[in-house]
């Protein structure tokens, strides 16, 4: 009788909880907030634009770095994505190499590129900044890195 009674007390309990409303505050979109990058979690920071970005970055056993970032926005847009390989030495970050990619006009593009590093257990980093320009001129930019050893 009594785990019936506490069954019934319970099932009272979640059918309240589930009429309860929940309450979220709205995203400030008029700062630059650091991006997550989706393939971890599948959280992204809200954008006007942006709908989301991927990063990847790899070093093989060959010394290859490979790096790239992938834009999806919601407008079609000038997308320009930046990319700079760096190497620690010491306390700071040495720039290795760097390029940059564009597109206009369009709601999705990847731009990678690669280099050959000398020390693959040495320290890398890659850093990326995206912008985009759509509408009448407006823009939205974020910055990020990803590390490697």
């Amino acid at each position: 009788m009594n785990k019936k009674l506490g069954l019934f007390v319970l099932s009272l309990i979640l059918s309240f909880g589930a009429l309860m409303p929940a309450y979220a505050a709205e995203a400030d979109t008029e700062t630059e907030t650091e991006v997550v990058e989706y393939a971890d979690d599948g959280i992204s920071p809200r954008y006007k634009n942006i709908s989301s970005i991927g990063y990847s970055f790899i070093i093989d056993d060959d010394g290859e770095a490979s790096y790239s970032a992938n834009v999806i926005t919601y407008e079609y847009s000038d997308i320009e994505i930046y990319v700079e390989l760096q190497k620690k030495s010491g306390s700071s970050w040495k720039k290795l190499y760097s390029s940059t990619g564009t597109k206009s006009n369009i709601k999705k593009y990847t731009y990678g590129d690669s280099y050959s590093v000398d020390d693959i257990n040495a320290e890398y980093r890659v850093y990326y900044k995206i912008t985009t320009e759509y509408g009448n001129n407006q823009t939205e930019s974020t910055t990020n890195y990803k590390y490697w050893n």
